[in-house]
């Protein structure tokens, strides 16, 4: 799946809908802005909320043995949550953070998810929310099976070139499963190809 604008990605997840369904989808939403290094989702609650990026970079990680570790590095246009947590009304074990100054959509899912029951046509909107999360969940799993770090550091640099100049190196490198040093590495190799 490209990478798409914002605009493009809100023209084919709500073309089944009318005008009227649409200004009801966006009438459960509220804009928020979140500050750099902002965490705005904690383990331990339960989350209630899905996110939709319109800009900016956002992190999704956990902490163990007083380590973090980078699941997800999400750009816009993107729908992010915590699908165990906000589906099974379970706290939740991840945090989720802003890596820049970004902007979202923030809906209630509960709301969002109660439209199913009022058309059909918001059937179709989550099935192609719900498809794009699959793809995309499912491209990373394939990632860290089959690629080599420096092909997934391609992978990466491929989606958004302006990627590295955004988000902290220590970031990237977990989100790779690699080192700090293995990343330098291979961003040193790949400046000499150039």
């Amino acid at each position: 799946m490209p990478m798409t604008t914002f605009d493009a990605l809100l023209q084919d997840l709500f073309s089944s809908l009318n005008d009227e369904e649409k200004a009801l989808v966006f009438s459960l939403s509220e804009e928020k802005h979140f500050n750099a290094k902002e965490t705005f989702q904690k383990p331990g609650t339960v989350c209630k909320k899905i996110w939709l990026i319109k800009d900016g970079a956002i992190r999704m990680y956990r902490e163990s043995n007083n380590k973090d570790y980078t699941l997800h590095l999400f750009t816009y246009p993107r729908f992010i949550t915590d699908y165990i947590s906000v589906t099974d009304k379970t706290p939740g074990i991840y945090f989720f953070e802003a890596l820049i100054p970004s902007t979202v959509l923030e809906f209630n899912y509960e709301k969002f998810y109660g439209l199913l029951h009022k058309s059909s046509s918001y059937e179709k909107v989550a099935r192609k929310i719900l498809e794009r999360v699959l793809y995309e969940e499912n491209a990373r799993v394939d990632e860290m099976i089959f690629l080599d770090a420096t092909q997934r550091y391609n992978k990466l640099l491929e989606k958004d070139p302006q990627f590295l100049q955004k988000v902290p190196l220590k970031h990237i490198a977990s989100y790779l499963k690699i080192s700090p040093e293995t990343l330098s590495r291979i961003r040193n190799a790949s400046k000499n190809i150039d």
